[in-house]
């Protein structure tokens, strides 16, 4: 076993394609009313309204790049770390973890669970950097939970 805790960081990629995607879309008409010689006022709003909820994921998109989550693993807990604060912490007392997909049936995503019920959320974390790290420090990891 290991001495010093593992750190997992987030999957940069996963987290700016979704972002970057969701950003060109919603300023798409705006960019495409400008090219248009006819447009109703209905247009014109509708494309400014998007552009805001643009600006807005734009936002968002910055604040998680520059406040990323990482997950610390070590012998006796993992915990879920955002700004050097603890966000979640499961305690090494369980029998067993599970790499679960968790979420509503539009926004699934990956999690960590453990046998007496603590889930800790896990969006945009690789699924094999978490569960080796999880082995690396001794952690019983269910096989195919999810």
């Amino acid at each position: 076993m290991m001495n010093e805790p593992t750190v997992v960081e987030e999957q940069r990629s996963q987290r700016n394609i979704l972002f970057g995607f969701l950003v060109v879309a919603l300023f798409l008409p705006l960019v495409l009313m400008l090219f248009r010689n006819n447009v109703s006022t209905g247009t014109v709003v509708l494309s400014c309204v998007l552009a805001a909820i643009g600006v807005a994921f734009a936002v968002g998109w910055l604040n998680l790049s520059r406040h990323p989550t990482t997950l610390v693993v070590d012998e006796n807990v993992i915990r879920l770390v955002k700004d050097g604060k603890n966000l979640t912490v499961m305690p090494h007392t369980s029998q067993w973890i599970a790499v679960v997909v968790i979420g509503t049936a539009r926004a699934r995503h990956l999690g960590l669970r453990s046998a007496d019920g603590t889930t800790l959320s896990l969006q945009f974390f690789r699924r094999a950097d978490v569960e080796s790290a999880c082995i690396a420090h001794g952690w019983n990891l269910r096989p195919h939970a999810a």
